[in-house]
Order: C-alpha cells, then structure tokens, then sequence
C-alpha cells in the first residue's frame, strides 16, 4: 500500500519497499506531465499548479521587501512570465505586478510566454519555474528561508 504524505512543501511517498521524497512543485510538475502523456484533460493539473503558484507567491509576499526583493529578482524573466501568465486575471497577479518595477513589468510583457495566447505547457513550466522552486526548497530545506503561511495571521 502506497502511504503519501504532503510535509511542508515535500511530497513524500512510502511503500513496503521504496520511499520518495519530492519537491511540491517538482510533483505537481509530474502530475500535469502524466496527464498530458495520457492525454487526459490538463485543467485539473493547470488549476493545481495555479493554487501552488498562488499559495507560494503568497508567502513569498509576506517577506521582509529586502528579502523578498532578492528573491524575486533571483527568478528569470522568463520564470516571471510564465508565473504571471498562470495568475493571469486572480489577486496573485496584482500582488506580483506591484513587486516588479515598471522596467521589468515591461520587459516581462514583451516575453513570447506571456503574449501567448494559451497558458504555458508543463514542459515549459518545468523548464522555466523548476529552477526557481528547487532553489528555494533547497534554502527553505537548509534553513536559510522560512516561509511564512500566508493563511495564518500575521502581525
């Protein structure tokens, strides 16, 4: 019997055998990637991937400005594009755009990922976002990074 355990932002997998443990997002990557290779319907995954994004940006938001200033320009333009394309229409996206300065929100527009008229595929996403989670997992697992939840209170 297969035991899953979502701890923090890992996805950890348990069996009489094998253990895993995994990125949230790298598994969310894998899901919306089986869902294509299946050619089943991706809106499920798309909006699983969109809750993450809106989840994340929303404790990355709840930084310090220095911290999440430093963060945020740690992502590629085209990393950007791609998370503002998935926001697309929702409060996250409000909230990032006041976080870009008007240079990059240009730049940003001008990206081929965001004028596309569909949302980006997950190989796209992958490609462009994978980098940017690991390397946050990464601080977060070596406690460099604490995220603050953005459902809990602050004060």
């Amino acid at each position: 019997m297969l035991e899953v355990k979502i701890s923090g932002q890992r996805l950890e997998l348990q069996d009489q055998l094998l253990g895993l443990e995994i990125g949230l997002h790298e598994s969310l990557m894998l899901l919306a990637e089986l869902d294509e290779i299946l050619e089943l319907p991706t809106k499920e995954s798309q909006q699983l991937l969109r809750l993450y994004y809106q989840h994340y940006l929303g404790s990355l938001l709840l930084l310090p400005p220095r911290e999440r200033q430093f963060l945020l320009q740690e992502a590629s333009l085209e990393a950007l594009a791609c998370l503002l394309k998935m926001l697309q229409g929702t409060a996250s996206e409000v909230q990032l755009r006041a976080n870009l300065s008007q240079r990059r929100l240009r730049q940003l527009e001008e990206e081929p990922i965001f004028q596309a008229s569909r949302p980006p595929s997950s190989t796209l996403l992958k490609e462009t976002l994978g980098g940017f989670f690991e390397q946050l997992d990464q601080r977060i697992l070596n406690g460099e990074l604490q995220l603050p939840d953005p459902k809990e209170p602050s004060y």
